[in-house]
């Protein structure tokens, strides 16, 4: 059983990190051992007394799997700390609270009835981690409110993520604010966007564009309590090989996809019927157009959709048949999701059931269907194949990655493959595709990916390297 003298030196860095100060944040990237790394500071600080109790927030998933398992006999130097999963119906939740453990665990829906259940009064955590801390960026959500509502009863607060800014350093003032009370970030949400932000209008929504010397001096007012660390720096990483998948529309649906992008309005014919297709808003038209790339498209409210065309789902057999392994096929709209199993009734779709886990990294399952919003925290899926085929598009950039990730570099090097890693991404180059893949490239946040896009528009070029 591995003890402490098998942690590695980042590791221990990393535990030491957060018992030095009161407020810390992890930045690392997967597989770094951010688990691990907050538990042994934990263990630290309760057997010292320092702090007396600890709560562990985390999504639903490793909330359920990656937290107990690392607690469960698996680290020799954590074998006498105690936990306990609050999950279940509120009367059940309530008597497991009752418990005396030393660690709690909980998931991010439930934080909010946690708060409400003992109020600031009763709060027994004085040490709270937060796994996956842009869950508590904005400070509307209710994750947020519960927290900060039980800062003062708080000794200790240690946030944990690889993607702390997935949408921009804009992201940054809600985790950090619970971190120092915005003493580094600036005291409001307002003030912090006054000095280093310049509103922007697009597609009738305000959004915040940081000016130019934003991110230097926002990451370095964070340095001293948040701890980056890259996986390339520590490990011995296999290569990621990303692949551009360009599909040509037929001349037919060429068209009333420009109609539609142009006029936010278009007829198409199918089974001997015509479909209106209509876009309300500038923000609707993108979706509308982006459903029509993937090769259908809804046409109301009710989720009544009509198929425009299949070349990505050709470009996706050719895929399957030149591979010949298991795919892991990230889909974007429910109508995607839909054609693929009829069109590869030999996929599966990633539920929330360890069978169908199990089966995958048993190799049993040819093409397994992920949406980027199921596929990210606390899934190991790097035994079941090497290559994720993008049929659609996420603006998500922290999505994107987490797909990635599940069979990414850095999983195959820890489940000991020495072998690439594979990312296509199917695309209709000049259409809202390319958007898009300027936005999860990184090289562009979405304001400015969409204004590339429509700039490329008008001067007739590709933005698809």
């Amino acid at each position: 059983m591995p003890g402490l003298e098998d942690l590695h030196a980042y590791q221990l860095t990393a535990a030491n990190w957060t018992l030095d100060r009161p407020g810390s944040a992890l930045w690392l990237d997967m597989g770094l051992g951010k688990t691990v790394s907050a538990l042994t500071s934990a263990n630290v600080q309760l057997r010292g007394l320092e702090c007396l109790r600890c709560l562990v927030v985390a999504p639903k998933r490793p909330a359920k799997r990656v937290w107990p398992k690392e607690l469960d006999g698996r680290w020799d130097h954590l074998s006498d700390l105690s936990a306990q999963l609050i999950m279940g119906s509120p009367k059940r939740r309530a008597r497991l609270l009752q418990g005396r453990e030393d660690i709690h665990i909980i998931n991010y829906g439930l934080l909010y009835w946690l708060a409400k259940h003992y109020g600031p009064r009763r709060w027994p955590y004085d040490l709270v981690i937060l796994d996956e801390s842009t869950k508590v960026k904005n400070k509307t959500t209710k994750p947020w409110r519960a927290i900060n509502g039980m800062r003062g009863r708080i000794r200790k607060i240690v946030e944990l993520t690889g993607t702390p800014s997935p949408n921009g350093v804009h992201d940054l003032w809600g985790q950090m604010a619970l971190l120092d009370g915005g003493a580094r970030l600036g005291n409001t949400l307002s003030a912090f966007r006054s000095r280093w932000f310049q509103p922007v209008t697009i597609e009738e929504r305000v959004q915040w564009k940081p000016l130019d010397h934003a991110q230097d001096e926002i990451q370095a007012r964070c340095s001293d309590i948040a701890l980056s660390m890259k996986a390339e720096d520590y490990l011995d990483l296999p290569e990621l090989i990303p692949n551009n998948v360009e599909v040509e529309l037929p001349a037919d649906a060429r068209r009333q996809y420009e109609e539609l992008e142009r006029e936010s309005f278009v007829e198409v014919e199918h089974g001997g019927n015509v479909a209106e297709i209509e876009a309300m808003n500038a923000a609707a038209t993108t979706n509308k157009c982006l459903q029509f790339c993937n090769g259908a498209v809804y046409t109301d409210t009710q989720g009544s959709w009509v198929p425009v065309h299949k070349e990505k789902l050709d470009a996706l057999a050719e895929i399957m048949e030149s591979w010949q392994r298991p795919l892991l096929v990230a889909y974007q709209f429910q109508s995607d999701l839909a054609r693929l199993l009829e069109r590869f009734p030999q996929g599966r779709v990633l539920d929330d059931t360890q069978e169908t886990e199990d089966l995958w990294n048993a190799g049993r399952i040819p093409m397994l269907f992920v949406h980027p919003a199921s596929a990210g925290h606390g899934l190991n899926l790097q035994w079941g194949g090497n290559r994720v085929v993008f049929f659609g598009l996420t603006w998500n950039l922290e999505l994107y990655q987490q797909v990635i990730e599940r069979v990414g570099p850095t999983r195959q090097a820890q489940a000991g493959f020495d072998r690439p890693v594979f990312v296509d991404h199917i695309i209709v180059p000049g259409t809202w595709d390319e958007a898009v893949m300027e936005r999860v490239k990184g090289k562009r946040d979405t304001q400015d990916a969409l204004m590339a896009y429509m700039s490329a528009k008008r001067r007739g070029i590709s933005l698809v390297a």
